[in-house]
């Protein structure tokens, strides 16, 4: 049985996710995944580019945000191996991969991917998930000129809808004076 997945609809946030590597900087490797609605991004280092350590990254943002419809990826041999095929089969999550040499097919994450690779080369020597955290918490409130919100707002806006009756339990209990 497959599990239920939570649609917030045509046009929505977490739908359609775009993933790839980042080749290594200062040593380390990194999974790019970017939501192609809000454009919401997620680094996460990786001690190897290859499928398990894939479906971590992605069993850990899936407990977060909710598991997407789709996954989108190019023909690395991370994404093709058996263990992907049958995680995203078991999740009732659709994998597509853009063809091999055309990078321009998965703009969204080769996008992100030199993005972010702008970035963590400027990162001196240290603690790198201290120092993701900067360009990683601009981005999240950066308007996009596509949707014109930040993705934090447009991811935020398909979280409350997973439980609508906390959201609005939250917002009476916020407005409600301390006594």
């Amino acid at each position: 049985m497959l599990p239920v997945v939570l649609v917030c609809g045509v046009g929505s946030a977490w739908l359609r996710l775009h993933m790839d590597f980042a080749s290594p900087v200062q040593g380390q490797v990194f999974l790019i995944i970017v939501d192609s609605y809000s454009k919401w991004l997620e680094v996460a280092p990786v001690k190897w580019a290859d499928s398990s350590s894939v479906i971590r990254v992605l069993r850990s943002l899936f407990d977060t945000h909710g598991l997407p419809g789709t996954l989108v990826s190019d023909n690395a041999s991370a994404f093709s191996y058996t263990l992907i095929q049958e995680f995203v089969k078991n999740n009732g999550i659709q994998l597509v991969k853009v063809a091999p040499y055309h990078p321009s097919s998965n703009g969204q994450a080769e996008c992100m991917v030199q993005t972010m690779k702008c970035s963590l080369k400027k990162m001196c020597s240290g603690d790198l998930s201290r120092q993701l955290t900067r360009p990683l918490l601009a981005q999240h409130d950066t308007q996009s000129a596509f949707t014109s919100s930040n993705p934090a707002e447009l991811l935020r806006i398909c979280l409350d809808r997973i439980h609508p009756d906390f959201s609005e339990e939250m917002k009476d209990k916020q407005e409600k004076p301390c006594s």
